[in-house]
């Protein structure tokens, strides 16, 4: 079963169209949010206009091995690259100008100018479990290239293939190449932008996964 969204922190988003002009539009459900990528370096949001010019972002909690994730995956290849989220005093102390304590509901600005982003394992005991992030990142306007040897190895996420990569210098070298590529870049965030179906926030999703259980067994 595919894994579901969860609406946390997130407008629903439903439909997706192709004006006249070229400009790509997402819309709500409920009318709030309106974004139009104009081209691959601007992002209107409910009228106001965002340089996707910020190549990378990561939100992320410490704990565990992800220290050792992080200057595998992050600071050998950016080493002055932020991670906002919350981390021990330890990992502060060796890194500390890479340790910021925001939240994504703090960072709407940082997001909407982001294209890019890597959603760590949460543990390599659960390679098959999935988190929210990916979702998340989706309507940002964020794509997200996963480690294809620890996160969803079970394919629960309709990631394609070029974003599942092998290790940091894969990775890495695939952002250049979008980012050298603005034509490329904008399909591939066309194609995630349109795993948004309306039936992940119009109930319907979730109504047909539960109800033939309830009607089992609620008898």
């Amino acid at each position: 079963m595919q894994a579901l969204p969860r609406l946390r922190n997130l407008r629903a988003l439903s439909s997706l169209k192709e004006a006249p002009s070229g400009a790509f539009f997402v819309t709500s459900l409920t009318s709030f949010h309106i974004c139009a990528i104009i081209n691959s370096n601007n992002i209107v949001v409910n009228g106001k206009t965002y340089q996707k010019t910020n190549k990378f972002i990561m939100t992320v909690n410490g704990g565990g091995n992800r220290l050792k994730f992080m200057e595998k995956w992050i600071f050998e290849h950016q080493p002055n690259q932020i991670i906002y989220g919350k981390w021990d005093d330890e990992s502060k102390e060796k890194y500390p100008d890479n340790f910021v304590e925001r939240g994504i509901v703090d960072l709407q600005d940082e997001m909407w100018e982001t294209k890019f982003t890597f959603i760590p394992a949460f543990s390599y005991k659960s390679k098959s479990f999935v988190t929210q992030k990916f979702w998340k990142m989706l309507y940002y306007g964020i794509i997200p290239f996963v480690d294809k040897n620890g996160y969803d190895i079970d394919h629960l996420l309709p990631i394609p293939d070029f974003f599942r990569v092998e290790n940091p210098d894969e990775m890495w070298k695939k952002i250049e190449k979008l980012e050298n590529n603005p034509d490329k870049y904008i399909e591939c965030l066309k194609y995630f932008y349109k795993m948004l179906l309306d039936d992940y926030f119009n109930g319907k999703y979730i109504k047909d996964v539960f109800e033939p259980w309830i009607k089992k067994y609620d008898k």
